[in-house]
């Protein structure tokens, strides 16, 4: 009897990678797409949340940007079990009230139909 093959444990960067992916593949035509370098490790000591913070970092910002035919699109990332952060919440609602598309995407199939029922993907 073999060693049992597990798939591989699906993350919000693997999710991120496969949308972005998608998008270069079969993005709409006119499509800008992109994801804003917020968080991470590059913030994690205080000083340099202050000084991101300084220059217009915003805690809680979506994982994915889309700018098509005049509509901002963006799209936060989880795992079929993350959960928004209040920060993130707190961001998705500015955004929509400013009239920004705003979708909380559980997994992959979840983010890939949201861009499909958009007329994101061809």
């Amino acid at each position: 009897m073999g060693t049992p093959i597990h798939a591989a444990k699906v993350t919000e960067e693997s999710i991120q990678k496969t949308v972005f992916d998608a998008l270069r593949k079969c993005g709409a035509k006119s499509l800008l797409a992109w994801h804003p370098k917020n968080g991470g490790p590059h913030q994690m000591t205080i000083g340099q949340r202050i000084n991101n913070h300084k220059l217009g970092v915003l805690s809680g910002i979506a994982d994915v940007h889309i700018l098509h035919k005049g509509q901002f699109y963006c799209l936060e990332l989880k795992t079929e079990t993350g959960k928004e952060t209040t920060e993130q919440q707190w961001i998705r609602d500015a955004m929509t009230e400013a009239g920004a598309a705003c979708h909380v995407a559980y997994g992959i199939d979840d983010a890939l139909a949201y861009l499909k029922f958009q007329g994101l993907l061809r």
